[in-house]
């Protein structure tokens, strides 16, 4: 004899069953994907001054500092035996 509980915890159990077995089967095509996307970004190195404003006496000199960080870091940075460009992103404060 059954009762509404037993069903109702029977069809939770299949969508479980069910909804673990498609993240089975989902696991590997998303993990190929993964690291090929990771390996081909580039390092992104945020650097915030002031430019304008008041302030904007004390970052005067950023231009010329970047430009030389740049070209210090033209080849890249290597890390595990690969070499990943970077690119300096600067904003206003």
């Amino acid at each position: 004899m059954s009762t509404d509980k037993d069903e109702s915890r029977t069809r939770m159990n299949r969508r479980a069953v069910v909804a673990a077995g498609l993240g089975v089967i989902a696991a590997p095509a998303v993990l190929r994907v993964i690291p090929a996307n990771a390996q081909s970004k580039a390092i992104k190195i945020g650097h915030v001054s002031p430019k304008t404003g008041p302030l904007a006496g004390f970052g005067e000199s950023d231009g010329f500092i970047i430009d030389q960080m740049n070209q210090i870091l033209k080849p890249g940075l290597q890390s595990g035996g690969k070499t990943y460009p970077v690119q300096i992103i600067s904003k206003d404060s």
